[in-house]
């Protein structure tokens, strides 16, 4: 092969935002960047003149115009401008979304882009994804090329951001029986695993994620306050951030999610019928943007585990598939043979 390093990229597409690696820093540690994943349809070419100075992408997608990016004010979306169901993948939007976080990326040339899937969608949707990402993709007079594409189960992103933030040795991953749960936006993933291989089919994607305990805060905020609030994205921000208002005062959301956590049950009873008490499982490894609200209730279902919350939950799985791109761009390099990947 006649390169000695190949370019590396990593993206995570959720449905609340999407998570790429920008660039590398100096010391070659990764640089994560997102924006909203708020697509918004324009009804023409004359629109786009007005956003100029926005930072965003216009990009035509089957003939229809639409704008994303950075510059996408997730408060006054509402969350209408989400894209919310499971054939996500296949729509318009989600093309919107990738092409521009390639667009962000600080290369023209991707050797490797490192993707994850839903761990349902592993078998029914990586050959559509692969044909969607691989080749040329002009976003803003800016031609971004994708030579090669690595698609993992989400949740394998996470546990490998945990392996090099512990700096734990390949011999004790490969024995180590975990089960790893990441509760995002839309979706609960989970999936046990020796390793990186998958435990006797014990994986799943339940629709239980962060949109609905964010659907069931603005319902108590809607009894409290006595007008109908919908506004999910708002409130996603308020947790984020730690402050939220309403008309111009704080609200305190604390006690909203208290009120409201009992939504992701149906999700823990899933996981559970499928792995029983776990008692095989070494621990649980928890990441994604709601692991924090999912920990306590499986600390009540899984009373003798120990879980480990990653750091920065939100961002692991985009520094795990970094990671694992980095592994694989070694092996390719050695072997020769970049097609491996």
């Amino acid at each position: 092969m006649n390169k000695t390093k190949l370019i590396v990229r990593a993206l995570d597409i959720g449905y609340g935002a999407c998570k790429f690696i920008r660039g590398l820093g100096h010391n070659g540690a990764p640089l994560t960047d997102s924006f909203p994943s708020i697509v918004k349809s324009l009804p023409d070419r004359s629109h786009v003149s007005s956003l100029s100075r926005r930072d965003t992408c216009v990009i035509t997608i089957n003939g229809q115009l639409y704008e994303t990016g950075k510059d996408m004010d997730a408060a006054f979306d509402g969350g209408s401008n989400r894209t919310l169901h499971e054939n996500f993948i296949d729509t318009d939007e989600y093309a919107v979304l990738l092409k521009s976080a390639l667009y962000y990326m600080d290369e023209e040339t991707i050797d490797l882009l490192v993707v994850g899937l839903p761990v349902s969608y592993m078998e029914s949707k990586s050959a559509a994804l692969r044909k969607l990402i691989l080749g040329k993709h002009t976003v803003n007079n800016k031609t971004i090329s994708v030579l090669d594409i690595h698609i993992v189960p989400q949740p394998i992103g996470g546990f490998m951001s945990l392996v090099k933030q512990e700096d734990i040795a390949p011999n004790i991953v490969k024995i180590q029986r975990n089960l790893l749960i990441d509760p995002g936006f839309f979706t609960v993933d989970y999936i046990a695993v020796r390793g990186l291989k998958e435990i006797n089919d014990l994986s799943g994607s339940t629709p239980h994620g962060m949109h609905t305990l964010l659907t069931r805060i603005c319902e108590y905020i809607s009894k409290d306050f006595k007008i109908n609030y919908n506004n999910i994205s708002s409130i996603d921000e308020g947790l984020q951030s730690g402050t939220f208002t309403l008309f111009g005062k704080k609200v305190a959301l604390d006690k909203y999610v208290k009120k409201s956590i009992h939504v992701f049950k149906p999700a823990i009873k899933e996981i559970t019928n499928k792995v029983g008490d776990g008692r095989e499982v070494n621990q649980i490894i928890l990441v994604g943007g709601a692991a924090k609200y999912l920990e306590p209730l499986l600390k009540k279902a899984f009373p003798l585990h120990p879980i480990v919350l990653c750091k920065a939950p939100q961002l692991s799985n985009v520094l795990g598939f970094q990671f694992i791109g980095e592994l694989k761009a070694q092996d390719l390099i050695k072997s020769g043979d970049k097609n491996a990947a």
